[in-house]
């Protein structure tokens, strides 16, 4: 039996897909909270200067300028979107070049100008939940193994 479970528990897509979809949840929450999303604090205010120029030019929410870093991090298929799932791994992010840079990161980290406004912040909320999606996968595997012997 546990032989069969090894084998089968070299594909873990099925809960990684999982986490996957929580992590776009979240994305997607995060935004739309400014960066206020499931305990984390809001995204640095703009300054004076790019709160009139953003208001004259349509007024959209921190870090939505054009909407293409915001589509980028809460969808798998958008220009710029980092997707890569393999049967042992995930990577997510986003790759918005401007200027030879990239928008993620330079809002992520900050710039000598510009406050770190951290798009992608794991919070021990989202680190239990995608645990529990592991927890569920394994037992459900291990279910099925017991249940064809």
């Amino acid at each position: 039996m546990m032989d069969d479970l090894g084998t089968k528990i070299s594909d873990f897509r099925p809960a990684l897909e999982g986490v996957a979809k929580d992590y776009y949840a979240g994305e997607k929450a995060t935004f739309s909270a400014e960066g206020a999303y499931d305990g984390k604090p809001s995204w640095v205010p703009l300054s004076p200067a790019y709160a009139a120029f953003k208001a004259s030019h349509g007024n959209k929410p921190i870090l939505e300028r054009s909407g293409a870093l915001r589509r980028a991090v809460t969808t798998r298929t958008a220009k710029g979107s980092i997707f890569r799932l393999t049967k042992r791994s995930l990577v997510m992010g986003a790759n918005i070049p401007v200027g030879g840079w990239n928008l993620a990161w330079l809002h992520q980290g900050g710039t000598k100008r510009m406050p770190a406004r951290e798009i992608i912040r794991i919070t021990p909320s989202q680190e239990k939940r995608w645990i529990r999606i592991f927890r569920d996968f394994v037992w459900k595997t291990v279910h099925d193994v017991r249940r064809r012997h």
